[in-house]
């Protein structure tokens, strides 16, 4: 897919990243800034990247990471608190601000992007979307739903 560069510029946001979490699993807590080459919504479909899904906020995190779709049609809706314990919270700052895609209005359907990419459990569409606006911006990361952020990293 080819991307308008002057939309890309226009939906370009500054983001200072402080105080900004991210729930991980305890077992990983010793390096809780580590990336992979994952298979999640908006990972590389060819390992060129890696991802580092930050929020703004613990609820945030919370939601994004350990809730995510695991009610969807089941009344009861219940989390044990040793599941909780199962995971650690990292604050995450960065010196300066990071300029990301911002695609939590109507950024997707400015780009011409299917809504599937950015609002859908299926992944694949998010993976080329993902890749696309790497290839050739380089762009450091997406903004999404509100407070919820994704930092693409090398």
């Amino acid at each position: 897919m080819r991307l308008d560069k002057t939309i890309l510029q226009r939906l370009a946001v500054r983001a200072d990243v402080t105080d900004y979490v991210r729930i991980i699993a305890r077992a990983h807590a010793g390096t809780p800034l580590g990336m992979g080459f994952g298979k999640s919504r908006f990972s590389s479909p060819k390992d060129k990247f890696r991802l580092l899904y930050l929020a703004q906020d613990p609820m945030t995190a919370v939601a994004e990471t350990i809730v995510r779709d695991r009610f969807q049609g089941r009344a009861e809706r219940v989390i044990f608190q040793e599941e909780f314990d199962r995971y650690s919270v990292a604050a995450v700052r960065n010196p300066g601000p990071l300029f990301l895609l911002d695609l939590r209005y109507e950024g997707a359907n400015l780009l011409g992007v299917s809504t599937d990419a950015v609002r859908t459990r299926a992944q694949a569409s998010g993976r080329r979307l993902s890749q696309d606006i790497y290839d050739p911006t380089r762009r450091r990361g997406i903004r999404l739903r509100g407070s919820q952020s994704v930092r693409i990293g090398r």
